[in-house]
Formats: C-alpha cells, sequence, structure tokens
C-alpha cells in the first residue's frame, strides 16, 4: 500500500469517527432538551394549579 493511500484511509476513518461523535452529541443535546421541556411543563403546571387554588 502506498503511503498516500494510507494517509488518505486515515483521514476518512478520522472523519467518520467525528460524524459519529457530532451525531452522539446531537442525539445527546435532543435528549437533555426534551427533558428540560419535560421539566417546564410540569413547572407550569404546578403554577397554574397554584394560581387556581388561590
Amino acid at each position: 500500500m502506498s503511503s498516500s493511500s494510507s494517509s488518505s484511509l486515515r483521514l476518512s476513518q478520522l472523519h467518520s469517527r467525528r460524524v459519529l461523535r457530532e451525531k452522539e452529541q446531537i442525539k445527546f443535546e435532543k435528549k437533555a432538551m426534551d427533558s428540560n421541556r419535560r421539566n417546564y411543563l410540569s413547572f407550569a403546571e404546578e403554577m397554574d394549579e397554584i394560581f387556581i387554588q388561590h
């Protein structure tokens, strides 16, 4: 194998690894946003109940 083809193979491996890591990061951020949204909604519901009671 020539050195140029092995270095391009290495580059493509690095690239695919970076793409995978970015996908994982996006998935993690979506999960965090979903749980934040749920927390916010339950907080808003509690506030509604408090206002209704008073």
